[in-house]
């Protein structure tokens, strides 16, 4: 039995695809974006209250272009998360440095329902004497289904960007816990 599928809807199909694939799947800086709640926003009394400076962010080369994820991407969403939650600094004498490393993303190749988890190391320096408050490697999950985007390359950007996004909020829940020595 062979099933027929009408011409415009392999018309349509193959025009969304081509959308898709010319329009690229590179990660948003605003879907990276966490909302900072009251429980990841600094303090003002804590020593890291618009006292950190983000120095070096970044990943290996083959790891960005798989995860389609780009360093300038991630240091502004970064940038932006640190700034509204009240962490960042501008002043390059900052008491405190932020280094952020992209380890991995890992995501399907193809599939109806798309998990990726990203891992990123965060390194958390005290300015003066490069003392190492926190090193630790943060992993996130973000599931995408049809019912979030029907296209396949989408969803699996939307999936990229919701792990990157619920990386940036990990790393808020710890610098909110963090105790400076």
């Amino acid at each position: 039995m062979r099933i027929r599928i009408p011409k415009h809807v392999c018309l349509l199909a193959g025009l969304g695809l081509a959308f898709a694939a010319l329009s690229g799947c590179t990660a948003r800086v605003a879907s990276m974006i966490p909302e900072a709640t009251t429980s990841q926003t600094a303090q003002p009394n804590s020593p890291l209250y618009q006292n950190i400076l983000l120095t070096d962010v970044g990943g290996e080369e083959s790891t960005l272009e798989w995860a389609e994820v780009g360093s300038a991407e991630f240091r502004e969403s970064l940038v932006q998360t640190l700034d509204r939650a009240k962490f960042l600094s501008s002043d390059p004498n900052a008491p405190f440095q932020l280094k952020a490393f992209i380890i991995e993303v890992r995501r399907p190749t193809a599939a109806f329902t798309v998990s990726v988890n990203s891992f990123v190391r965060y390194t958390l320096l005290r300015s003066k004497d490069r003392g190492v408050i926190f090193d630790d490697v943060l992993q996130a999950t973000r599931t995408a289904t049809l019912g979030d985007e029907f296209i396949g390359i989408e969803r699996m950007r939307i999936a990229v960007e919701g792990a990157m996004q619920a990386n940036i909020s990990t790393l808020l829940e710890r610098l909110r816990r963090t105790v400076v020595p």
